[in-house]
């Protein structure tokens, strides 16, 4: 998390973490379809968040924009992203066995 964070403070870092994080909205609703669909309506909100603030502090970084709501909001959303990630790798387990 603290790496993260300092991650966030260096502008070429931050653009392509902040990239990485809308790329794993993307990613993390799209396997939410496939393995959990109950899942679907957090998965999108959060999706789209990720997206957004993604593409916001990437443009900010871009741009030389301070961003330090946005490094915030980046690390809330890389923390939810992250236990949505464990249930559907629990999703997933089950289905296996």
């Amino acid at each position: 998390m603290w790496e993260l964070d300092r991650a966030l403070e260096d502008d070429t870092r931050a653009a392509s973490l902040f990239a990485w994080l809308g790329a794993a909205g993307a990613l993390t609703w799209l396997a939410s379809i496939v393995l959990a669909d109950s899942l679907l309506p957090i998965t999108s909100i959060t999706a789209l968040g990720a997206l957004v603030f993604g593409f916001v502090g990437w443009r900010a970084t871009k741009h030389g924009n301070p961003r330090e709501a946005t490094n915030f909001v980046a690390i809330s959303l890389a923390v939810v992203l992250a236990v949505l990630w464990l249930f559907l790798l629990g999703s997933l387990l089950l289905r296996l066995f």
